[in-house]
């Protein structure tokens, strides 16, 4: 996976923005993984209430860091 951000030419308030936005990937990501473990082993229930808090999280991005 390639990601490039080039941060240089950012102002202060768009790297706090940027920084808030990377925060909330990675909860994401990490509830995501979680959510898919727990479908691995058969625990639906877990993975629905992991899933929901990514989708909380997604909600939470700024326009240009959602898919």
């Amino acid at each position: 996976m390639e990601i490039n951000l080039n941060l240089d030419g950012l102002s202060p308030e768009e790297l706090r923005e940027v920084a808030s936005a990377l925060l909330t990937l990675r909860h994401y990501a990490l509830k995501k993984e979680a959510a898919m473990m727990y479908r691995l082993h058969g625990d639906i229930e877990s993975a629905l209430i992991a899933e929901e808090k990514c989708d909380d999280a997604y909600k939470k991005l700024p326009e240009w860091a959602k898919w």
